[in-house]
């Protein structure tokens, strides 16, 4: 089998990728979790339940946080540093569970800690601007244009926190310290804005993160062409010779940075009858011709990458590495590393920083 040396950190992305999913999921149950815990479903429609603010606010920045960093090649891990991000959750929630355990809750609002909690809500601002803030902040700095559609996702979590905590501020100003009836419940606003997140998420999963399902499709397909190929004339033993025969020509000449590359020119070039290329890319090299050849030019471009950084226009580096046009470069590129060549520069700055 054919292993194709990219960079460790490249090859971590898939590692990156499940994080990912685990922290938006993380970020949905936590939106569902929140909204059964505010409303009561009674007979007569949805009503605000009375009871005390969840501390598990806290941890929507945080877990934002997180995905952004699990995008930009920093898997979780637990460290000291990571954990201090969890100390206002666990600081409130001790909070919390005190005072749940010591107020009598027939006459709450008697209880100096009842109140000094209820009123510490605000906190939830402080904990959703600055994460929401940095997050749209490093998005925007790394790429402006062609955001990927996790890129999409975190921009519109990090918009509607902020929103969020326009409506906690409306809600201390209101109530708090104007001592006025606004003429609605606001929270109604901020936990329906948690329902868009929601949906966004979900929409992230059906459509954004198709490239899973492509994946499944494409295992189906290769089970199907495997079994065409049992009836093949081509023995093991040839078919190995061959493959290495088309490795060696590929890793010798460079070949694959000529465009007009075709397996009628491998055919005559290598002495291979045309009609075994089909079996031995997707067996015995486990990939299409087309993906075997997009593989040793997105190396090659890696390499260039690495040795002038910032000094090739993208443009420019995809004729350079045998593609046709940059948006079939980008195409290739993308699926490969996880990031569009820009991003990737990007990366490589923070490597090196």
């Amino acid at each position: 089998m054919l292993k194709l040396n990219y960079p460790k950190w490249v090859l971590r992305l898939n590692r990156l990728g499940n994080d990912f999913r685990l922290l938006t999921t993380l970020i949905f149950i936590l939106g569902i979790l929140n909204i059964i815990y505010k409303f009561d479903w009674a007979d007569g429609g949805i009503k605000a339940a009375f009871n005390m603010w969840n501390p598990s606010w806290l941890l929507f920045g945080p877990l934002l946080y997180c995905a952004y960093r699990s995008l930009v090649n920093k898997p979780l891990s637990i460290t000291f540093r990571n954990s201090l991000h969890l100390v206002p959750f666990m600081g409130f929630s001790l909070f919390y569970l005190i005072v749940a355990l010591t107020t009598d809750m027939n006459n709450p609002w008697g209880s100096y800690a009842f109140t000094f909690y209820q009123n510490s809500y605000g906190i939830i601002i402080l904990s959703l601007i600055p994460y929401s803030v940095h997050v749209l902040a490093k998005i925007w700095k790394s790429s402006t244009r062609n955001k990927p559609d996790a890129d999409i996702l975190l921009v519109t979590i990090a918009a509607l926190y902020i929103l969020i905590a326009i409506l906690v501020s409306l809600m201390i100003i209101g109530w708090g310290i104007a001592k006025i009836d606004m003429g609605f419940d606001y929270r109604y606003f901020a936990y329906g804005l948690l329902v868009f997140i929601n949906i966004a998420i979900c929409w992230y999963w059906v459509v954004g993160d198709k490239k899973a399902i492509k994946a499944k499709f494409m295992e189906l397909e290769d089970s199907l062409q495997l079994k065409s190929y049992k009836n093949s004339a081509l023995a093991d033993e040839q078919a190995n010779e061959y493959k290495e025969r088309i490795v060696n020509y590929f890793e010798d000449t460079r070949v694959y940075l000529e465009p007009s590359l075709s397996l009628d020119f491998l055919s005559k070039e290598l002495g291979i009858p045309k009609h075994y290329f089909s079996q031995l890319f997707n067996v015995y090299l486990e990939r299409s011709f087309h993906n075997f050849v997009a593989d040793y030019r997105i190396l090659y471009a890696i390499e260039l990458l690495s040795d002038n950084q910032g000094r090739l226009k993208i443009e420019s580096l995809a004729y350079s590495c045998g593609f046709n046009s940059k948006t079939s470069f980008n195409k290739y590129f993308k699926e490969r590393t996880g990031f569009t060549p820009s991003e990737y520069l990007l990366q490589l700055e923070r490597q090196s920083a």
